[in-house]
């Protein structure tokens, strides 16, 4: 499937680099947006250095865009209200700009942190309440009920991708539990 244009925030983190070449592929037009500066790669990307601080700020880049994949925000555990801003509030500009206007789908990064105070034995179903294991999982807990809303209030299209351990290799047990080995 080609896409005329994808939008991808959070484009310098690690999730973020790997999914250039990807989504390159995938569309004519790759839209890469993060607060630090970032290199073009080769035709058919944009580059913006703009913080997710806003829908309005956005909108001009999401515009016509068939889909955006969402991965900026604060990866790991932060003073709250930096978790909150980067998270749930950078979330909810991108939803905002999506819904006004017209992009039908938003990939929303997430993580297995709102699940990591069930055991670890356990085998987590999206149907199974959350569980967040610190301040950084109650946030992406607000990514998903963002998301839900968007998708039955407005009718976007969302998929929330619980992000597990994303490390060449596990660095601590927890890892093991998250690490797709290959």
């Amino acid at each position: 499937m080609s896409l005329r244009k994808i939008v991808l925030t959070g484009a310098a983190g690690r999730v973020g680099s790997a999914l250039r070449a990807p989504l390159r592929e995938m569309s004519a037009t790759l839209v890469l947006v993060d607060r630090v500066p970032l290199d073009v790669a080769g035709p058919g990307e944009e580059a913006h250095q703009v913080e997710v601080a806003g829908s309005a700020d956005l909108v001009p880049l999401v515009s016509g865009a068939d889909a955006i994949v969402h991965l900026a925000g604060v990866p790991d555990e932060a003073p709250f209200p930096d978790l909150v801003e980067g998270n749930v509030l950078g979330t909810h500009h991108v939803l905002e700009a999506a819904r006004r206007t017209g992009v039908r789908r938003v990939v929303l990064a997430s993580s297995n942190r709102l699940t990591g105070f069930y055991p670890t034995g356990e085998t987590v179903s999206p149907d199974m309440p959350p569980r967040p294991d610190g301040l950084y999982g109650v946030t992406k807990v607000a990514v998903e009920a963002l998301a839900r809303l968007y998708a039955d209030k407005f009718g976007l299209e969302v998929v929330c991708l619980r992000i597990g351990s994303f490390e060449i290799e596990p660095s601590e047990p927890r890892h093991l539990a998250t690490w797709p080995p290959g």
